[in-house]
């Protein structure tokens, strides 16, 4: 399936509201061609976060499951002994987007991963919150802007890997 600007315009790019000439942008960053492929949509030069969001859009719903799945595998894979029932709600979506799970097994899994999640950020809050205190209030926000910058980085340095697993999910499809 091909796609044009006016589709992609259609979707309400960010890039409408962030600049005044945001349809203008649109319209040069797609010239190119008539008609864009998810594959093609890769392949812009604009930023990876932009190209994955243009693929989110289009892309088919099993392509963007196991997309998901890929970087939650690749995120479970930087901790040191995740919780299992994060590994099982991977598993479990994956298992969906191939028609070998049932809705009612991925609601139980996305529940119990829904659990983790929020046992997960109630620790880091605490945490934070402790650091804070213990710093001071400067030296809080400091820290707070240090880390925040660092974790930017990281998202940012994924951005590239994540292209090389959507690609490797849609050239899988064709």
């Amino acid at each position: 399936m091909t796609y044009t600007v006016e589709d992609v315009l259609s979707w309400g790019p960010c890039w409408l509201e962030d600049y005044e000439d945001g349809e203008e942008r649109v319209r040069a960053a797609l010239s190119e061609r008539e008609h864009w492929t998810p594959l093609q949509f890769l392949d812009l030069p604009i930023s990876a976060e932009d190209r994955i969001w243009l693929v989110t859009h289009c892309a088919s719903d099993r392509v963007l499951r196991l997309f998901a799945c890929d970087c939650a595998d690749a995120a479970l894979g930087l901790i040191e002994s995740p919780d299992p029932r994060s590994v099982e709600a991977v598993s479990v979506a994956r298992r969906y987007a191939v028609g070998a799970a049932t809705a009612a097994e991925l609601s139980a899994a996305w529940d119990a991963a829904w659990d983790v999640a929020g046992d997960a950020a109630g620790v880091a809050w605490s945490a934070a919150g402790v650091a804070w205190s213990a710093a001071g209030a400067d030296a809080g926000d400091a820290a707070w802007d240090a880390s925040w910058g660092a974790a930017r980085a990281a998202a940012e340095a994924a951005w590239d890997e994540q292209i090389k697993m959507l690609r490797a999910r849609l050239e899988g499809e064709a």
